[in-house]
């Protein structure tokens, strides 16, 4: 490489940590017009387009990479193209990196760190708490590692062990405990003593400009209000966190509803050609805490039936598709050629996810009942499963959960009802358009009347009855919801009717929450 090419991918480099992506940009472009193939100059181009919100054409310029064979890169190269993508939730490529890097003996504090991660976010729990053990053995004053241990534990219900490395991260981290102990409160089990409620009260007072820590100590101490049945005083908690939650991340409801009233302009297609090849995505959509990570569990129990993780990809390409002509008009007008190109980077995309030659998996990502139009026009024989729950209860349950990411609109009663409808109105024009393609499963029914609800559910995916999917609580996948701790136990009915809790406080709200039921 000449002096003058790197000149241009250091400037640019430099710009880019600045936040001056559009100089950035061009100062990478010089260096790529003078050396296409320059890898350094290509990791940098993907960085930039990353962190200026092009995800998709970062991604692409990934995959231009990985075309040069980067196990024969050095290991600064490795690195490099590791973290970015595990920044863009690459994880299946950022751990092959790391662990490549690791083999040259060459790891770092951070690379074995974040391969935990992208092992734990892959579902391989042993390698994740590998990685995270060197991470502190190197290291054992990093606070962080230890709440990584912890969700690894809580995904393979190890309870205990949770516990533990949940507490030791708040111990040694100074200024973000607040992961912590609602890390400890999402346990749903963890029942806090007196003297942790006050240390978090007064950890309140100490954190209060820093507005996530504040947000997850006011959603732990909610929790320890409703464990002394103090409901009022845990909805004043709720109220607290989700007012920071709303100030962090914004839900533009108006944005949201013109996506929706823009999709139901999209139409399905008459016998369109169903691909026999496998295997075939069963999609389980549905508002966070409605039922979708128990129905996984049963389907993900059937020896036909793989798990994956809630993959983001079918979003990614509906946001390419907005960026390059608008999503409905240019989902209406999709090619044969494209929708081909669409199914494999779809497969692409979730074959890491994949260990098992099963005929089906499942990818459940609630938002994509906006996307089944999407998927059903490249994959015809898709599977979609409608997870539904008494609004109210799933407002509540939403409203009580701190979400790590998207969850916008969960900050307040009339973001979720809003939400709620744009739901509802997705999934009927869907059914209008695909008649008898999508299930519903009604959360009430399933868990009162599971030998009566769980074979309808298998037979409605093509699938056999086997007793697994009816012990479905003792698989030893790991769960990375939530919900973690409440799908590895027989189903129980207590979670019915806990709005009730919150009914004499949010009157109001339960009342036009209920409304949506006869929504149909």
């Amino acid at each position: 490489m000449n002096n003058n090419v790197q000149s241009h991918i250091d400037r640019a480099a430099d710009l880019s940590k600045e936040g001056k992506y559009v100089p950035a940009h061009f100062a990478i472009k010089k260096a790529l017009r003078k050396e296409p193939n320059s890898i350094p100059a290509l990791i940098v181009s993907a960085e930039i387009q990353l962190h200026s919100g092009k995800q998709i054409d970062s991604v692409d310029t990934i995959n231009k990479i990985f075309d040069f064979e980067p196990a024969t890169f050095n290991s600064t190269l490795q690195l490099k193209l590791a973290n970015i993508c595990f920044e863009n939730e690459l994880y299946f490529l950022a751990a092959k990196l790391y662990e490549w890097v690791r083999s040259k003996k060459r790891a770092t504090v951070l690379s074995l760190y974040r391969s935990g991660i992208s092992m734990r976010r892959l579902g391989s729990m042993y390698s994740a708490e590998q990685r995270l053990l060197e991470c502190i053995k190197l290291r054992p004053e990093v606070a962080a590692a230890y709440l990584q241990m912890g969700h690894v534990y809580k995904a393979t219900g190890h309870i205990d062990r949770a516990e533990t490395y949940y507490k030791k991260y708040i111990a040694l981290s100074a200024t973000e405990k607040g992961a912590g102990y609602w890390s400890l409160a999402d346990l749903k089990s963890y029942v806090f003593s007196d003297m942790e409620v006050t240390k978090m009260k007064r950890e309140t007072e100490l954190m209060e400009d820093n507005l996530p820590q504040s947000s997850a100590l006011y959603f732990a101490q909610g929790r320890a209000a409703e464990q002394k049945k103090n409901y009022s005083e845990a909805l004043e908690n709720y109220n607290k966190g989700n007012s920071i939650q709303a100030r962090l991340k914004p839900f533009h409801a108006e944005q949201f509803d013109q996506v929706v009233s823009e999709l139901q302009t999209v139409h399905g297609e008459e016998n369109p050609a169903r691909s026999s090849e496998k295997p075939i995505p069963i999609l389980i959509v549905g508002l966070p805490r409605s039922g979708t990570t128990l129905i996984e569990q049963i389907l993900s129990a059937h020896s036909n039936v793989e798990a994956t993780d809630e993959l983001p990809f079918l979003e990614r390409i509906a946001l390419y598709l907005e960026m390059n002509g608008g999503y409905a008009r240019r989902l209406s007008a999709l090619s044969e050629g494209e929708r081909k190109l669409l199914r494999q980077q779809y497969l692409n995309a979730v074959s890491p996810y994949l260990e098992e030659k099963c005929d089906y998996f499942i990818d459940k990502y609630p938002g994509n009942f906006l996307h089944i139009g999407l998927i059903k026009r490249f994959m015809p024989e898709a599977i979609i499963i409608d997870a539904r729950r008494d609004p109210r209860d799933t407002a509540v349950s939403a409203y009580r959960q701190l979400f790590n990411a998207k969850g916008e609109f969960s900050s307040s009663f009339d973001g979720i009802y809003k939400y709620y409808q744009g739901y509802l109105a997705m999934i009927n024009h869907w059914r209008s358009e695909y008649p008898d393609q999508i299930k519903t499963v009604n959360y009430e029914l399933l868990v009162s009347s599971p030998n009566q609800e769980i074979p309808a559910l298998l037979d409605f995916c093509g699938l056999e009855s086997e007793p697994g999917c009816f012990e479905f609580y003792n698989q030893k996948r790991a769960v990375m919801t939530p919900s973690a701790g409440q799908v590895t136990q027989p189903m129980y009915t207590s979670s019915i009717g806990q709005w009730h809790h919150y009914e004499e406080y949010a009157q109001d709200d339960m009342l036009r929450l209920e409304s949506l039921k006869e929504v149909k």
